[in-house]
C-alpha cells in the first residue's frame, strides 16, 4: 500500500504460507498523509513468483483536520455611513456547512449583540445565510459614532470549526459634514 504518489512508502501486508488471497482490514498511516488535502492510495500485489500488479490511485482519502478559511467582505472599510448587511466568503476542501457571525459594540471590551440588543458579555453566534458566499441581514440599528467589531466563523462538512475567526472593525458615521465660507 502506498499513499499520495509515493509520499508514504509501501506497507507490506504478509500472507500466510498456504494463503492465496488476502481479504481483511488493513491500516493506513494517517499521520503520514498530507493534511487538508486529498491523498490517493495505490495498491500493489506481489505473488510468490515475484510478479506484481499495481492499481495506481485505487482510492482516495481526504485528510481534513483544519477548519474552513473565512473572510469578511462587508464591512470592508473603517468608516461606514450605511450598513444593512454583512457579507463574506468561506472555503474548505470538505465543503462549508455553516457560517455564524457575532457583533460587538465598543470593542474590545464592549457587549455582544444577541439578535435584539448589545446585552451579552460573551459572543453570541448568529446564523448567516449561505456558505461559500454568505450574508447576514439581521444587523442592529447602528449608533451614530459607535465603534463595532464583526466576527465570523465557519464549520466545514466534517464538523471542523475555522481555526481563527475573521474580524472587521468599523465606526458608524452617518452624519453629514458641515462646511462654512
Amino acid at each position: 500500500l502506498s499513499g499520495d504518489g509515493g509520499a508514504v512508502g509501501w506497507t507490506d501486508v504478509p500472507l500466510g504460507a498456504s494463503t492465496t488471497s488476502f481479504v481483511a482490514d488493513w491500516t493506513l498511516a494517517f499521520d503520514g498523509l498530507k493534511g487538508d488535502a486529498t491523498n490517493y492510495v495505490s495498491v500493489r500485489a506481489v505473488d510468490r513468483a515475484g510478479s506484481t500488479t499495481t492499481l495506481v490511485d485505487a482510492f482516495s482519502v481526504l485528510k481534513d483536520t483544519g477548519g474552513p478559511r473565512l473572510s469578511i467582505l462587508t464591512p470592508g472599510t473603517t468608516f461606514l455611513s450605511v450598513l444593512t448587511a454583512l457579507a463574506g466568503t468561506a472555503a474548505d476542501a470538505a465543503g462549508v456547512s455553516s457560517v455564524t457571525v457575532a457583533l460587538q459594540d465598543s470593542p474590545p471590551g464592549g457587549s455582544w449583540f444577541t439578535g435584539t440588543g448589545f446585552t451579552s458579555g460573551v459572543p453570541v453566534w448568529l446564523a448567516a445565510s449561505g456558505t461559500a458566499s454568505w450574508t447576514f441581514g439581521g444587523v442592529p440599528a447602528w449608533t451614530e459614532g459607535g465603534s463595532y467589531r464583526v466576527a465570523a466563523r465557519a464549520t466545514d462538512g466534517l464538523g471542523n470549526l475555522s481555526v481563527a475567526n475573521s474580524t472587521s472593525d468599523f465606526t458608524f458615521d452617518a452624519s453629514t459634514p458641515t462646511a462654512a465660507v
